[in-house]
């Protein structure tokens, strides 16, 4: 939880959410499947968000403390 309490870490959950929802948007667009693509866009954003809070942790956090 000490994570969102830095801005980066909201632009990647704002990242995810995108994501997700663009994949909704050019899967119903061109495949007729918005929810499985707002799935694969929303694993995709997770990942990101994944990246981004070991972008903080390493950041702000030591081992040590």
């Amino acid at each position: 939880m000490r994570h969102y309490q830095h801005w980066e870490t909201w632009i990647g959950l704002l990242v995810c959410g995108l994501c997700a929802g663009l994949g909704s948007y050019f899967g119903g667009e061109y495949f007729g499947h918005s929810s499985i693509s707002a799935g694969i866009g929303g694993g995709i954003g997770a990942l990101l968000l994944r990246a981004v809070t070991k972008y903080v942790d390493r950041r702000y956090y030591s081992r040590a403390a």
